[in-house]
């Protein structure tokens, strides 16, 4: 069963190196499908929970290069396609709609009730998305669905990698039925920026679950090439 969001990149409290203005006069650029040669460099640290700040040695560093674009992937036919590094064994599919949405591609994880579905997050639409990606009745009778959660949140100024970008804010979180006795996550938020044709930004704030507290998680934009 499906237990956290197919799309995370960046989470975590507090924008750390970046700034942010709500700014919901500004007309959006038109979103950029992101072309073959396209990379997204990101940093990602853990968050401490006691004081807010990154947990000494949890900075990573990850590219996100785009290796295929404009092609066609289950259905959809404006498909570029993701490797993170050098993984070409866990593409990442983003299909780039008409109207300046995208999709993602959830693929199954092979257990009986995954679902492959493309999540839409709306972008351009605003609004919000639920997709369904785990039913089940286990032996017990007992019937387990898992969804994933898409709202619209605005748009913000962030300035990352050198640049400001006017990004679209979304939140993100995971529908858990029965919910599970050890709490949920609270969920992240994602930055899109439409003139890259891709995420900048994503944050997951500490939480609470039944006991302790959990860690958060963020990830930043610190570089990137467009094509």
């Amino acid at each position: 069963m499906k237990t956290t969001s197919t799309i995370l990149l960046l989470l975590a409290i507090g924008a750390l190196g970046c700034k942010n203005s709500t700014d919901p006069n500004t007309p959006l650029l038109a979103t950029h499908a992101a072309g073959t040669g396209s990379s997204f460099t990101y940093q990602s640290w853990e968050v401490d929970t006691a004081t807010g700040q990154p947990v000494s040695g949890s900075t990573r560093t990850a590219t996100y290069h785009v290796i295929a674009s404009g092609i066609s992937q289950q259905g959809k036919t404006n498909v570029s396609q993701f490797v993170i590094d050098t993984d070409i064994s866990h593409p990442l599919f983003v299909n780039y709609e008409s109207n300046g949405d995208i999709s993602v591609f959830v693929q199954s994880g092979g257990y009986p009730g995954d679902k492959n579905v493309w999540e839409t997050i709306p972008i351009a639409s605003k609004g919000s998305q639920s997709y369904t990606t785990f039913d089940s009745v286990y032996s017990d009778g007992t019937r387990y669905t898992s969804a994933d959660n898409f709202t619209y949140g605005g748009q913000e100024t962030v300035t990352l990698a050198g640049h400001t970008f006017n990004a679209v804010k979304i939140a993100v979180t995971q529908s858990l039925n029965p919910p599970p006795s050890y709490g949920t996550s609270p969920g992240e938020t994602i930055w899109f920026a439409p003139e890259t044709g891709w995420i900048i930004k994503e944050d997951q704030p500490v939480y609470t679950s039944v006991t302790y507290k959990e860690r958060g998680y963020h990830l930043e934009l610190s570089s990137y090439t467009i094509k």
